[in-house]
């Protein structure tokens, strides 16, 4: 669903769409849907914590932490932690007391794109990124995993993105742009582009 300050909207949901069918009838209506069916490759067999550690264990990644299940961008209620992959997923996810949240990033955070192909390449192979569009318009690719329950702060997003959901859930509430002046928004932290979501 994605609401304004009146109502909620039904999400139109497309089940295997062609390229030239998204990019003639659904694309340019600039809209909110959900793409069903897409080869999105082997990551939703494979991507266990077992196959991750094995293939992505000795990667050092920086993690946001947080007592809450409300992560807060403005009060930066969460600290930052290194820890390898293996560390990561093989201990923490299991600790209820806290949440983890794991957004990759380059190797330089303020100058390189979080590019799976390059900061993970051991996985880059199991995942398809969907044939909508020719594969220079992306600009990132942002991994991501999170604690289940993990609650991120509103934001914008400055470029079009796909979510790509491998496991789990994850609700997303959305908001029209013709809404911004009345949601009280403080400062701002747009900075998703394509999402590779794996969250528990």
């Amino acid at each position: 669903m994605a609401g304004d300050s009146t109502n909620k909207v039904q999400i139109q949901i497309y089940n295997n769409i062609t390229k030239e069918d998204f990019l003639n009838n659904v694309y340019p209506l600039r809209v909110p849907v959900v793409l069903r069916g897409l080869d999105i490759g082997t990551c939703t067999n494979t991507w266990t914590v077992d196959y991750l550690c094995q293939h992505a264990g000795k990667k050092e990644v920086k993690i946001h932490v947080c007592q809450s299940a409300q992560m807060d961008f403005l009060s930066k209620n969460f600290i930052y932690n290194d820890f390898s992959v293996f560390f990561f997923l093989s201990s923490k996810l299991c600790l209820q007391e806290e949440k983890y949240y794991l957004r990759s990033l380059g190797d330089d955070p303020r100058k390189d794109v979080a590019d799976i192909k390059k900061q993970y390449p051991s996985l880059c192979n199991d995942i398809i990124l969907p044939d909508l569009f020719p594969q220079d318009h992306f600009t990132s690719s942002v991994f991501r995993i999170a604690s289940k329950g993990t609650q991120l702060w509103t934001h914008y997003d400055i470029m079009d993105n796909f979510l790509i959901q491998i496991s789990g859930l994850k609700r997303a509430v959305l908001f029209s742009p013709r809404n911004a002046t009345d949601m009280y928004l403080a400062g701002n932290c747009g900075f998703i582009y394509l999402l590779l979501l794996c969250a528990s």
